[in-house]
């Protein structure tokens, strides 16, 4: 797939979600005034994939420290094997 096309992708799904919570908020929030259903539904949208970045980073972070201690004990479990075999025991 080439870059256009994911970029293509990527804005047709943005569309998708954006269109989506116009409707909800026509329907809730600003139903008395479905014209700034719009202008805020582009907001939230834009607030809600921010969002979801910020969480996805915290949550790579956080398993990537979780991932780094795991393997600083294989390697420390390594060297002792490898350390008793040699002994001999």
């Amino acid at each position: 797939m080439e870059i256009s096309q994911l970029f293509n992708v990527v804005y047709y799904l943005f569309n998708l979600v954006k269109s989506f919570i116009r409707y909800i908020v026509e329907q809730t929030i600003l139903k008395g005034r479905p014209e700034l259903a719009n202008s805020f539904s582009s907001a939230i949208t834009i607030m809600a994939t921010l969002t979801t970045i910020y969480v996805l980073i915290v949550f790579i972070s956080a398993t990537r420290k979780a991932i780094g201690i795991i393997i600083a004990i294989g390697w420390i479990l390594l060297i002792i094997s490898m350390l008793l075999a040699i002994i001999g025991i």
